[in-house]
């Protein structure tokens, strides 16, 4: 459902909040906070019931909480308007401004957490570090992945794992440049823990001593395991990762694991900081990649969503339409009715609707940097399907061979945009769905259709023939 108040909306299917028709960026942990207020807005809202809520139980600071609120004032701040969020002091918080409620149809699960699908593999890799940090042998896990692909929802699925085990689970969040100072997330993970650490920081000092959080750690993992958990570290600054990398050394003979996430190929200065200061392996280091799901997991989704199985036909029809993306699948399936049986409806009203701003945001500034034939040669690949073969995007731009379309495509590949399908360099497929998406979306249908009848032409070894042509047959 939608939740208008003043000149903000807020969509609960896309999850996208936009003001004045116009979507704007939120992080997804502020705009789970601000949906979470709206949906109690007749309640004053506790500190702990937010931790509850959209923290998911999970052992959070003062700080995080604070900052987490000060960006939801932030972000729905408009001239002329009164304030949104209110503070009870003593109590928490409200959300105070009036709300027009307009449902949707069709089969939303808006305000649920997401459901976990396909991720058994990468539980696994978790449990087992976790494991191992119980016989004192810590360790750093990197979760990376692109946007939307569930790395947030991992962690918090692995952390509702840790409840039964007594482990204590510490968070700390990275934000874009600017919006906090240096060590913000282990202040946020930590400072609460021992205030007098970060005070002196806080108040324009100097940061603390990197072994002076490797004592905390200790002193922590004596009565317990510890997990600290920061998040989108392709935003981290320098200090930050810094202290990450050092107390790789430290925690390896304690009860303590780290666990990072991020997004590749990150853009900005921090992004391209990160991919050199970021461990990426060696001892102590797991990189859990996160890819999109199974056909299985879609499978599954669509029987626990619907209740009913269905045929494989319609299985490839939903993953050709999402790419097997976790957050394309849910807006999907949320744009469906609960009577449906599989029935196929119009590809471009159903398949091809709006992204979320803040995914498309995302996919189109890791296309950025890239030069101009190579984001032409990747449209063009969209199309082809998720998969490619060097050979027919040959045929269909007219290059020489195989090797031009190499080259042209080689800037993709560094920005890890693209990937050998196999260990035949002769087929690449997108390592990420979601710039599939974007950039098929991103074409004119007319481009399209261009497009479709030169790979028909190149697959039938025959010439190309004018799209108009064949549209008139």
């Amino acid at each position: 459902m939608n939740h208008r108040f003043g000149a903000f909306e807020i969509d609960d299917r896309l999850l996208e909040l936009r003001r004045n028709g116009k979507a704007a960026f939120v992080q997804a942990r502020v705009l789970d906070t601000i949906l979470f207020l709206i949906r109690h807005r007749d309640e004053v809202v506790s500190k702990a019931a937010l931790i509850d809520g959209p923290w998911g139980g999970t052992a959070v600071g003062d700080a995080a909480l604070s900052q987490a609120i000060r960006s939801a004032r932030k972000v729905l701040s408009a001239a002329g308007e009164p304030p949104a969020i209110a503070t009870i002091r003593g109590r928490g918080f409200r959300f105070v401004r009036p709300i027009t409620v307009q449902p949707e149809e069709g089969n939303s699960t808006a305000g649920a957490r997401p459901p976990l699908f396909g991720r058994a593999r990468e539980l696994d890799v978790l449990d087992q570090a976790f494991a191992r940090a119980k016989d004192r042998r810590g360790g750093l896990v990197v979760v990376r992945g692109a946007a939307g692909i569930g790395k947030t929802r991992l962690v918090e699925a692995f952390a509702e794992r840790l409840k039964a085990s007594g482990a204590k689970v510490l968070w700390g969040h990275c934000w874009p440049e600017g919006r906090t100072p240096a060590l913000w997330p282990w202040s946020e993970a930590l400072g609460d823990l021992q205030p007098d650490l970060f005070e002196g920081w806080r108040s324009g000092g100097g940061p603390p001593a990197a072994d002076s959080v490797a004592r905390l750690l200790f002193r922590l993992e004596e009565s317990r395991p510890v997990v600290v958990v920061i998040e989108d570290l392709h935003w981290a600054d320098d200090q930050t990762l810094r202290l990450l990398r050092f107390l790789r050394g430290p925690i390896a003979q304690s009860r303590v694991l780290l666990i990072g996430t991020c997004r590749p190929g990150s853009s900005g200065r921090r992004g391209r900081r990160s991919r050199w200061l970021l461990p990426e392996g060696g001892a102590g280091v797991d990189v859990l990649r996160l890819e999109s799901i199974s056909s299985e997991a879609v499978d599954d989704w669509l029987t626990a969503t619907f209740g009913r199985c269905f045929p494989g036909q319609v299985i490839s029809f939903v993953e050709d339409a999402t790419d097997n993306h976790p957050v394309l699948l849910r807006s999907l399936l949320a744009r469906l009715p609960r009577s449906w049986q599989g029935e196929c409806p119009d590809r471009i009203g159903w398949c091809y609707g709006r992204l979320p701003a803040w995914l498309e945001s995302d996919a189109r500034s890791r296309l950025k940097g890239l030069p101009r034939a190579t984001r032409d040669a990747l449209a063009t690949a969209a199309v082809a399907g998720r998969e490619f073969s060097l050979d027919v995007l040959a045929g269909i731009e007219g290059w020489r061979d195989s090797l031009q379309a190499m080259t042209v495509l080689e800037p993709a590949l560094i920005a890890e945009l693209l990937e050998p399908a196999s260990d035949w360099l002769m087929r690449l497929r997108f390592s990420d769905g979601l710039v599939r998406q974007t950039l098929y979306r991103g074409l004119r249908l007319q481009r399209r259709l261009e497009i479709q009848a030169r790979l028909h032409a190149v697959l039938a070894n025959e010439r190309p023939r004018p799209v108009m042509r064949l549209l008139s047959r």
